[in-house]
């Protein structure tokens, strides 16, 4: 889709989401809270069911471990949310932010890796820890120069942080949330990797990492946009 074509249709959804009531409005952010928290935290932690996560957003008792999982991740989208509505950019120091939340009571979050790391599964070798912080700064910047339309910049978003993985862990939960952290701030709307097309998304995420394509990724997020506005245009 076209940027304005994209424009015209999240503009749409938001009128039409204006016109709802407050009720149905918070049952709309209770469901995708839902979806993206389990789709999320699955992602890596496959164990975990939608109905666990479920039971947890509706009070019940779950098992400790996956309770601060959600929690954590509940608290940081809520932090996003918080910082798109005061228009604060995304920086080192928010995804430093946001990775302490993921982790908090679990490890001590919100710190770059001070180890050389593999990733299970990819062929890419993140760099060396002592280059973390000079990859993660020239990330920063170079999201401030970048002139592509909102999915580019989303996507260059987690493609980076996906890239330079830097941290021990909680990276790609880490990386989701920051991808809808820009796409919020640019006006689109919030997308939920959904574990059914995990392959696709890993594959995407690979194509990069060993060949600087970023196309695949960009188109797989731009599906996730269409995908989230047709599901609030048919409300």
């Amino acid at each position: 889709m076209e940027k304005s074509d994209v424009t015209d249709k999240i503009a749409s959804v938001k009128s039409n989401l204006a016109g709802l009531s407050e009720e149905r409005l918070r049952q709309l952010e209770h469901e995708f809270q839902t979806e993206f928290t389990y789709n999320s935290v699955a992602m890596e932690k496959g164990k975990v069911t939608f109905e666990e996560v479920k039971r947890f957003l509706e009070g019940e008792e779950v098992d400790l471990k996956f309770k601060k999982i959600a929690n954590n991740h509940l608290e940081a989208l809520s932090y996003v949310n918080e910082n798109v509505r005061n228009n604060i950019p995304l920086s080192e120091e928010i995804i430093k932010d946001i990775h302490q939340i993921v982790m908090k009571d679990i490890m001590d979050g919100g710190w770059y890796r001070n180890v050389d790391i593999s990733v299970k599964g990819s062929l890419h070798t993140p760099p060396n820890h002592l280059k973390v912080y000079d990859r993660m700064k020239k990330f920063i910047f170079d999201l401030s120069q970048h002139s592509g339309n909102p999915i580019e910049k989303a996507a260059f978003v987690h493609l980076q942080l996906s890239k330079i993985y830097p941290f021990l862990d909680g990276n790609g939960r880490t990386a989701r949330l920051c991808l809808n952290y820009q796409l919020l701030s640019e006006g689109y709307l919030p997308v939920i990797v959904p574990v059914s097309r995990k392959n696709e998304y890993f594959e995407a995420l690979e194509e990069f990492k060993l060949t600087k394509n970023p196309t695949p990724f960009e188109q797989f997020v731009a599906s996730l946009e269409n995908n989230q506005i047709q599901n609030l245009m048919n409300l």
